[in-house]
């Protein structure tokens, strides 16, 4: 375990930490150190068993730069210059080298370790985070919720690394979990309250309806399988991102206004969502095909409505990627989805907070590098899979 220490230090730092543009120049010197690591054990992911998801990864990663770099040729206002085509780099040697460095460790046997190593570092930094929380959170501090900064980021981001913890502790003690052992039960019951609480403490609803999706997700995995089918996985994908396109039937009905207004206390526009959804739609007509490059999509929303981003996770990757961009990544998550269900006798944790972003993608951009990060611990977490 102690050989896998300094590559998951760079994998955690380059990938599962949230870091702000004043501290981007992190993430890229760990994925450059990640890569010189890799460098000599290419045999091990370009492995013919893993042809078929490195291939739809490349194809992906293609788009992505394509799009980044064509933005420069894209008559913009002044202020999208801002965005550096960089960025779509940084996503792609991201989401490149966590699929490249989890292929190695599942050659080595050894998912588990970064598993474990993972969980550890984010239990140190959720700790300091949390306790510089309590003093910086609405309640105490007075305030907006969308106003504080915290140390690991924006409420979301705050709330999603918890989220992050949570299944870590469950998939790192799967066994005892399911064998029903109370010390387990009790502290997955203790990792859940605790994310519930950190949520509705720094006052994002989405992560309070996240905890709740994870927590049905992993009790009811057995009861719904047909779920956990490409073909179910793409169609709960395209049912819930298709809310832009639907949002207004939608919130016609009266059970979904109760539980918007008289449960969640938001008003209809879902603060300003629907606003968004229309101005955005307008703009994907002028460029379908590749999008206007990674991160544009935030300025978009900032330049028109002065809101943070499309509140929708596939609407937000259609105005960086455009289709060609997202069909690539719908097909990866596709086969990544077709490839666990060999196996679908066993519980996945990690697949269970990939559909749980899913469900949140219909109202927040949950459809990042944070769920391609957990794509390739969702095929490899279990050793007993198609791979090994």
């Amino acid at each position: 375990m102690k050989q896998f220490v300094y590559p998951s230090l760079l994998v955690f730092h380059s990938v599962f930490l949230p870091l702000e543009n004043d501290f981007k120049i992190v993430r890229y010197i760990c994925i450059i150190l990640l890569f010189m690591y890799l460098f000599d054990k290419w045999r091990y992911f370009l492995n013919k068993k893993y042809n078929c998801i490195n291939i739809w990864l490349l194809l992906f990663n293609i788009a992505v730069l394509f799009s980044s770099f064509r933005r420069v040729y894209i008559k913009l206002p002044t202020v999208f210059y801002e965005v550096s085509p960089f960025s779509g780099v940084l996503l792609v040697l991201c989401t490149t080298g966590i699929f490249f460095f989890i292929e190695y460790l599942n050659e080595k046997r050894n998912v588990s370790a970064f598993l474990h190593i993972a969980y550890y570092l984010t239990v140190g930094y959720l700790c300091i985070n949390d306790i510089f929380l309590l003093k910086q959170m609405p309640s105490v501090s007075g305030k907006e919720s969308t106003d504080i900064l915290y140390l690991l980021g924006n409420k979301f981001e705050v709330s999603y690394m918890h989220f992050f913890w949570l299944v870590l502790y469950y998939q790192n003690n799967i066994v005892k979990i399911e064998q029903g052992r109370l010390r387990e039960l009790l502290l997955l019951g203790t990792h859940i309250i605790i994310t519930a609480l950190i949520s509705y403490a720094v006052e994002c609803s989405t992560a309070i309806m996240g905890v709740a999706f994870i927590v049905f997700f992993l009790f009811c995995y057995k009861k719904i399988t047909w779920l956990y089918t490409p073909w179910g996985g793409l169609i709960l994908l395209l049912l819930f991102d298709a809310f832009f396109l639907v949002y207004e039937v939608v919130l016609d009905i009266s059970f979904v206004q109760y539980l918007i207004e008289d449960i969640l206390h938001e008003d209809l526009t879902l603060t300003g969502r629907t606003v968004i959804y229309a101005k955005m739609l307008d703009l994907i007509e002028e460029q379908p095909w590749f999008g206007y490059g990674n991160g544009t999509a935030s300025f978009f929303t900032w330049y028109y409505m002065s809101m943070p981003n499309t509140q929708n996770g596939l609407l937000n990757d259609y105005i960086d990627w455009g289709m060609v961009g997202v069909s690539f990544f719908v097909f990866l998550f596709y086969f990544v989805v077709k490839y666990i269900g060999c196996n679908i006798s066993h519980k996945n944790p990690f697949l269970c907070l990939l559909y749980t972003y899913i469900v949140l993608s219909s109202i927040e951009i949950t459809l990042g590098l944070s769920f391609l990060a957990i794509l390739p611990l969702s095929l490899f977490s279990d050793r007993k899979n198609v791979f090994s």
